[in-house]
């Protein structure tokens, strides 16, 4: 599979700039979930990465499988919970109980009309967030942060 074509945004981006760019371009993708994993300890953002990287273990099996996820500050707690778009072919099922051994875990067909790519991307202008795109098991492109202008993409690309 080749390197996924990545946000366009320009050179000077404002936040909303890049929210935009990286929703459009979340939402072209064929994702199978949207999903939500909140921890019954506080997560760290090294921890919210952690756990981020075992669901992708867990569901990505080949190289037509990818995740775009985003680590959230709680506003009612410490810590974080992520966010995960997922194009996998694990059953919701087995998705739902790897999610439960960690605590709560809510799991969606991803639904193009929704929108989930705008949803998730409003978090990567946050002011504690993590977030990376990671395809297949183990091809990652990027760590965090993602580059935030074309020229900086281009690079990844």
């Amino acid at each position: 599979m080749s390197t996924p074509t990545v946000p366009n945004i320009s050179i000077t981006p404002t936040k909303q700039d890049v929210k935009s760019a990286w929703a459009e371009w979340l939402n072209s993708k064929a994702w199978t979930y949207w999903t939500t994993f909140t921890t019954r300890y506080e997560l760290t953002l090294n921890s919210a990465r952690r756990l981020a990287e075992r669901i992708a273990k867990f569901t990505l099996d080949g190289n037509d499988t990818y995740m775009f996820w985003v680590a959230e500050e709680f506003d009612v707690r410490d810590g974080q919970h992520i966010h995960a778009l997922i194009k996998t072919d694990i059953s919701w099922d087995e998705l739902r109980r790897f999610g439960l051994r960690y605590g709560r875990c809510y799991i969606e067909s991803y639904d193009p009309a929704i929108g989930a790519g705008r949803y998730v991307s409003k978090y990567i202008s946050k002011r504690m967030t993590d977030y990376d795109w990671i395809q297949g098991r183990g091809m990652r492109y990027q760590t965090r942060p993602l580059p935030l202008t074309s020229k900086d993409i281009n690079k990844v690309a």
